[in-house]
């Protein structure tokens, strides 16, 4: 019988008596000159012999023994590419080829690493520039001569090496940098790299900059197809007038359809615009854009003021972003997100919006129109709202009614598609009662009085009856760090019209209250807090809760109705967004 193991190959005689085994059928090898560790046993004598030039193994012969012999496999440096070769282990009868590779020894350079920026008039302390480097070779060495240039570069220095010792494998050449920046704008580090037994030198360049301070670095926190919220970090809650902290939070910025192209959109905010209140605290430098056209390409561009101990503003900062396309699945009958509204703060993503008067508003403000007075208004904090145009739906004289306001109704109450008859009781689109708007979203109610949203009719539904599925994402208002911290987290789904709800969904809740029961007409759903106990908020932006709600029974005559709850010991005040309803079959 053959006394292989599972660990090791064997090679038998025709008699059975004779073995020959192996650890390893094949051994792979880093570039550098390296050994492992091949296991032989065999009741026999026998040779291993390379079969290439780099290849060495010792011992290179044995004989049997009890135990497994050890043979050395040993492969030289590689200064070329991967290659391959092989040892052959014999006992005089058989021969067993292990297979041998080697990674490939190129040395290469990569791209020097700095800082992206350095503070103007703070000395650098610890601070360089590296050069990183893969498969280096014992005795490798490098001379680098380094230069700065560019108006950033004024007070810094940067150090040259000669006879630099590299460590094998991979790493990295450090250049220290020294001095003070006293001057903001571009540093370029050029290099100059020669490296011993490397016949080519390498000619590198790095970029970083001089900044003030304070300078902004903005990235897209939220995009869609027609909202963009930019958030350039946070500002440190303070103990001075409305929070401040006694550093500037003063900006300038605007939106544009290329690079240093002409102005869609341009804010100029000082720091009393982003600290409104002692009863509350925004802390995230953000902005929401809305109204945005889906599939186009913007440009974002921000200047910070009143930075370091001149004061001075900060270089300009761009940053570009493709709003994606807007897709509804084509069982979609209505579906309404609020970001054409970009009117107030952005509660959703608490983020600063811009500030339009009731005056303006009553001038026949046009939402759609680039030049309207919105795209060089005033900056107000996330949960700035307008008043509510529904209430003044019957008003010929009010600033927010759809006479004075005719394009405003038209493109955000869709007076285009449902007609301006906007007063009638039966009109066939949006209606409600303290319904303000927002950047983003709507809010329902006042602090004493509860409101509601009444959707079109579902006249997508065509004739006859169908089961449909509504979707909304709604909130409990609040505003960080006030005293009473949250509004009620409840309110009601309701059906107007033909229709029985047949399955409340997840957040279906028991109603509390003043509120009433829930019935095949109306349910209670349960939001999600998003307030601690110290009335701070426990995350980075208002995160609604969806509740899903499947009515059967619905016809083109049906309404679905968003209400708060009674007004009672609360406030009833919420944020609605993304309201969605879909025909099923």
């Amino acid at each position: 019988m053959c006394l292989a193991s599972v660990a090791l190959g064997t090679s038998c005689k025709d008699d059975e008596t004779h073995f020959l085994q192996r650890s390893h059928d094949a051994l792979s090898f880093p570039y550098l000159n390296s050994t492992k560790e091949l296991l032989v046993l065999t009741n026999g004598s026998w040779k291993i012999t390379p079969d290439d030039t780099w290849i060495s193994c010792s011992p290179g012969e044995g004989n049997g023994a009890p135990k497994e012999q050890a043979v050395n496999i040993t492969v030289a440096q590689n200064d070329g590419a991967e290659r391959t070769g092989s040892v052959t282990l014999s006992d005089g009868l058989k021969e067993l080829v292990i297979r041998v590779t080697q990674e490939d020894g190129f040395f290469t350079v990569g791209s020097p690493e700095i800082a992206p920026s350095f503070d103007l008039y703070e000395e650098l302390v610890d601070k360089r520039v590296t050069i990183p480097y893969q498969k280096s070779k014992p005795g490798y060495k490098a001379d680098v001569t380094a230069t700065l240039e560019g108006a950033g570069a004024e007070g810094i220095a940067i150090e040259s090496l000669s006879g630099y010792e590299m460590e094998a494998g991979d790493g990295a050449i450090p250049l220290a940098l020294s001095g003070t920046p006293t001057k903001k704008g571009p540093i370029t580090v050029k290099l100059h790299v020669e490296i011993s037994s490397v016949a080519t030198p390498y000619d590198l360049t790095a970029e970083s900059r001089a900044k003030l301070a304070g300078e902004v670095t903005v990235t897209m926190f939220k995009l869609l197809p027609r909202l963009a919220v930019l958030d350039w970090g946070d500002y440190e809650k303070g103990t001075g007038t409305n929070f401040n902290n006694g550093t500037p939070r003063s900006f300038s910025f605007g939106l544009a359809l290329e690079e240093e192209g002409d102005n869609l959109r341009n804010y100029t905010s000082k720091t009393a615009d982003w600290l409104t209140a002692s009863s509350m605290f925004f802390a995230h430098n953000r902005f929401a854009f809305g109204n945005l056209q889906p599939g186009t390409t913007y440009w974002f561009w921000i200047v910070a003021h009143e930075l370091g101990p001149n004061k001075e503003d900060s270089d300009k900062t761009w940053l570009s972003f493709t709003t994606p396309e807007e897709n509804l699945a084509p069982n979609v009958i209505l579906y309404k997100d609020f970001d054409d509204f970009w009117f107030r703060g952005c509660p959703i993503y608490q983020a600063f919006g811009v500030e339009v008067t009731n005056a303006q508003i009553g001038a026949n403000i046009d939402p759609d129109d680039p030049n309207c007075p919105a795209a060089t208004g005033k900056i107000v904090n996330p949960v700035n709202s307008t008043d509510s145009f529904f209430n003044y739906v019957g008003s010929a004289t009010d600033n927010r009614g759809p006479v004075k306001a005719a394009k405003l109704w038209e493109a955000w109450w869709e007076g285009d598609t449902y007609g301006t008859n906007y007063a009638d009781a039966d009109y066939p689109g949006w209606q409600g009662f303290w319904v303000r708007t927002q950047t983003g979203a709507a809010l329902l109610s006042t602090a004493s009085v509860s409101g509601y949203i009444k959707t079109p009719k579902l006249t997508g539904i065509g004739e006859g009856t169908a089961d449909i599925t509504v979707t909304c994402h709604t909130a409990p208002y609040f505003e960080p760090y006030h005293s009473w911290g949250q509004d009620h987290e409840q309110h009601y789904i309701q059906v107007e019209g033909p229709g029985t709800i047949t399955d409340g969904g997840p957040t279906k809740a028991e109603p509390t209250g003043a509120a009433t029961a829930n019935t095949d007409k109306q349910v209670t759903v349960q939001c999600s807090t998003h307030v601690d106990s110290d009335k701070i908020p426990t995350t980075d932006y208002v995160n609604p809760t969806e509740h899903v709600v499947k009515i059967a029974g619905a016809t083109k005559e049906t309404r679905i109705v968003i209400a708060a709850h009674p007004y009672g010991t609360k406030h009833y005040r919420l944020w609605i967004d993304d309201i969605q309803v879909t025909k099923d079959r």
